[in-house]
């Protein structure tokens, strides 16, 4: 049996204030001491804005009893900037109940990807859940210690219900996601939020190891030395994906002649002539992965679909086309378009009725209409 679903009790708690459930955590043993970590809003509020008062009881329920709070050890002010708060709680005399475990960041190798595990459930759940991933990834919009995590579509559905994410999975802040190396039980993640839609689950996580300097002997796991053996496969298996996206960019700029001159065209205006190029392929592969997606939404869920078309034809209608006096002006008066353009999406999304549609996807249609606006002449920029 794998170590993590055989120790998975072990690894999953709930908190509770004055006997209510709050949120999730993850008990650990160090030294002599047991210690839960869990997100700072499930301590202190979505907001991060509410205190604990001397009244307020506050206590860890576990698979083997519930256990006080002794004190909370991180700082107010490490929850508030990062969302994760350390406990240590009364349980010295169960200390075997608890396991020793290490701490590590989340990795993006994608031959690791499926070695991460999401031990959760929600509140009125008896089964504790054990969720492989399916990808992890980083970007420029997330805070440098977090990470967007995929799961299968229907992982955070409640069928009962019919409801998604956080409408229907109540209390998994705070839950963790595990790795496995060897005999060695490694927390590489605490989850923070919940995004998902009838496509896909994503779900937000923070890298744990950001606790090391609140306890100062926490074991920290260094999860890039797994890459030393797997590096060399893992830059192929990149490359080969790298290489497929270049070759549909190039077949679409191949097949779309005219397409393609009115988006260098267009382009030409907004950047030098040493970063066109880069730039068209930018647009084309913005196209390629919005189509695909209105594609699925437009077999699958027909419901998103019109919504997205009704929206899309909104900023269709606002005069797209640009005279401005030079590029940085061009390119103010782009990503003007792009945030509008996804406000636009933003708000009609948020009106379906028990579908939530994740803003990663909503971006990237917003990405493709202008991709396409700019192909078809509809949207152009002139400088004067």
């Amino acid at each position: 049996m794998n170590l993590l679903v055989e120790n998975k009790p072990h690894l999953f708690g709930f908190i509770l204030k004055n006997g209510n459930k709050i949120g999730s955590c993850v008990p650990f043993r160090l030294n002599d001491s047991v210690y839960v970590i869990t997100c700072g809003h499930v301590l202190y509020g979505y907001n991060l804005e509410d205190d604990i008062s001397s009244d307020d009881t506050m206590e860890v329920e576990t698979a083997y009893g519930k256990y006080s709070f002794t004190s909370i050890i991180s700082h107010k002010q490490f929850s508030t900037m990062y969302d994760l708060a350390i406990v240590k709680i009364c349980a010295e005399h169960t200390l075997d109940l608890f396991l020793e475990l290490e701490f590590s960041s989340l990795s993006v190798n994608p031959l690791l990807m499926n070695s991460f595990v999401l031990i959760t459930k929600q509140f009125d759940d008896e089964y504790l859940a054990d969720v492989q991933s399916l990808s992890i990834e980083k970007n420029d919009v997330l805070e440098k210690f977090n990470s967007i995590v995929k799961f299968e579509k229907n992982t955070f559905l409640d069928h009962y219900i019919t409801a998604y994410a956080s409408d229907a999975f109540k209390g998994v802040s705070g839950s963790g996601l595990f790795y496995n190396n060897g005999n060695k039980i490694i927390l590489s993640g605490i989850i923070k939020s919940l995004e998902t839609s009838k496509i896909n689950s994503y779900a937000t996580f923070i890298d744990v190891d950001l606790v090391s300097g609140v306890l100062d002997s926490l074991p920290i796991f260094d999860i890039n030395q797994l890459d030393k053996d797997r590096s060399v496969i893992s830059q192929i298996i990149k490359d080969c994906i790298d290489e497929t996206q270049e070759e549909s960019v190039s077949n679409w700029i191949n097949d779309n002649s005219n397409e393609a001159k009115h988006i260098v065209r267009k382009l030409s205006a907004l950047y030098n002539e040493d970063e066109v190029k880069e730039e068209v392929n930018k647009v084309v592969n913005n196209l390629l992965n919005g189509d695909r997606l209105v594609e699925e939404w437009k077999q699958n869920n027909n419901s998103i679909y019109k919504v997205y078309e009704e929206s899309k034809y909104v900023t269709e209608n606002e005069h797209l086309k640009y005279t401005v006096d030079c590029k940085s002006n061009a390119q103010s008066a782009y990503r003007g378009l792009l945030k509008d353009h996804k406000d636009i999406l933003k708000d009609s999304f948020g009106g379906l009725n028990g579908i939530k549609v994740p803003l990663r996807e909503s971006a990237m249609v917003a990405n493709r209409d202008l991709s396409q606006w700019l192909a078809i002449c509809d949207l152009d920029f002139k400088i004067e």
